[in-house]
């Protein structure tokens, strides 16, 4: 069972996709089964929020994203690229301040609008809810607009927007000074 504790804690996604995708038919010392079930129990207990300061990493967002205006203003290529990094790190700050599941970016989307994959991937009764309906309204916004960078661009500070008002924070403790 240790093993499955230690990679439960961890948090490593590439062992969840063993209990959506395949049928365990012989695990030694029932190494695969003591994996899944930590994580089951893992996802299906509450988390206490991290003593962390939130503040700096929000700094740093407000700051990418006056990266990305500035990109988009010169119609940079790399627009997309600096576009979902701040998205991932929005979801990531807001899953950690509020205590969430601790989803992998690539099943995000998924995992906030398909309910039955929600169960699967997290689990029916878990104690680390998905995020309020209103951020998921944000977030899937950001994701599924792709044609107009613009519009991108208005989804993202939006969601950023709705994300700061969780947190207090004094734009002077952070102003660059000469």
């Amino acid at each position: 069972m240790t093993e499955g504790v230690e990679f439960a804690n961890t948090n490593c996604p590439s062992h969840i996709a063993l209990n959506q995708n395949a049928e365990i038919l012989y695990g030694q010392k029932d190494f695969v089964k003591n994996i899944l079930n930590a994580d089951n129990q893992f996802y299906n207990q509450k988390h206490k929020r991290p003593n962390v300061d939130f503040s700096k990493k929000l700094v740093q967002i407000d700051n990418r994203i006056a990266s990305l205006k500035n990109i988009y203003k010169r119609n940079g290529v790399e627009f997309n690229m600096v576009y979902y990094n701040i998205l991932e790190m929005i979801r990531d700050i807001h899953s950690s301040h509020s205590g969430e599941a601790a989803i992998p970016f690539v099943k995000a989307y998924r995992v906030y609008t398909d309910s039955e994959y929600y169960d699967k991937y997290v689990g029916k009764k878990a104690a680390n809810n998905k995020p309020s309906k209103t951020f998921i309204k944000f977030y899937t916004a950001c994701v599924e607009q792709s044609d107009s960078r613009e519009t991108m661009l208005k989804n993202l500070t939006a969601l950023f927007n709705y994300e700061k008002e969780f947190y207090k924070i004094n734009p002077n403790d952070y102003e660059l000074t000469f």
